[in-house]
């Protein structure tokens, strides 16, 4: 499968390149014959050439891009296209018109998950990684059910020395938690005021009988400290781990009651994300 992988990587950026020279060369760039820098806004020529090219791009990238190399493919056929129908004069100002263009598309909503994609490689290789995390975080924002997303932010954070240890996503927004979530016999456990809210659902702490009542639209579980039994709309269930107290916080098993609540839940290991969808 990878060698299949690669091998479309490497006919679709051939495919690219040919689709740029067809367009041919015209004889001045109109990106410099107005005064404008390139690496600020494309010409109108240049345009047309970076929407045909992004467009293959966008909708015929391999999965797992990163992993197979077609992402880079991808991007050396954009640049070298650009050069090829005379619009940069070299590889950093192709890549600097692509990266304006795909900005552009981001700033308005318009921006599809590949053309994301490409756009923060851009600002990788241009040294630019919080703006690479920035575009990645909005990725993760328009295709949270794609975990690729998620693996692609977690290494870019861990490029800019951030560890947050355990997070957590719902509907591609991050959740953010005052105390940080804990692996405990296997199962992760979160502070459930952060993640029932991010969930859209009500809690409520009852401290004489040490239990919370999570409240959403067709559910109540009702879960206590240090008890592996919990109800589901008066319904008794076991838990793996039961609910606990960290930090002043309570902490709850995160995948029993999401599936409880009627979602799926992911994890990726190699960033340590939990994703809720």
């Amino acid at each position: 499968m990878k060698r299949l992988a690669v091998l479309i990587s490497l006919l679709l950026a051939l495919s690219l390149v040919a689709t740029a020279t067809a367009a041919g060369p015209e004889a001045s760039n109109p990106t410099q014959t107005s005064g404008v820098s390139a690496a600020v806004e494309p010409g109108a020529k240049a345009k047309e050439v970076l929407s045909g090219l992004i467009e293959k791009f966008a909708t015929l990238l391999p999965e797992e891009a990163r992993a197979t190399g077609a992402l880079e493919a991808s991007l050396k056929a954009i640049t070298d296209g650009l050069q090829q129908a005379g619009q940069a004069k070299d590889s950093l100002e192709a890549q600097n018109l692509a990266a304006s263009d795909l900005n552009s598309k981001r700033a308005a909503g318009k921006a599809r998950k590949g053309e994301l994609d490409v756009l923060a490689l851009i600002r990788e290789k241009q040294g630019k990684l919080d703006d690479a995390a920035a575009v990645l975080t909005d990725r993760v924002a328009i295709a949270p059910a794609d975990l690729e997303g998620y693996k692609a932010l977690g290494r870019a954070r861990k490029q800019l020395g951030i560890n947050k240890g355990i997070v957590a996503f719902t509907k591609g927004k991050e959740v953010a938690f005052d105390v940080r979530p804990v692996i405990k016999e296997g199962r992760t456990l979160v502070p459930v005021r952060a993640i029932t809210e991010a969930l859209g659902a009500a809690v409520a702490w009852d401290p004489a009988t040490r239990s919370v009542t999570i409240t959403a639209t067709n559910k109540v579980i009702v879960l206590s400290i240090d008890s592996r039994t919990v109800t589901v709309n008066g319904v008794p269930a076991t838990l793996d781990v039961p609910a606990a107290i960290l930090e002043g916080r309570t902490v709850i098993p995160v995948r029993f009651v999401a599936e409880a609540l009627s979602l799926k839940v992911d994890w990726v290991g190699e960033t340590e994300t939990i994703v809720i969808n």
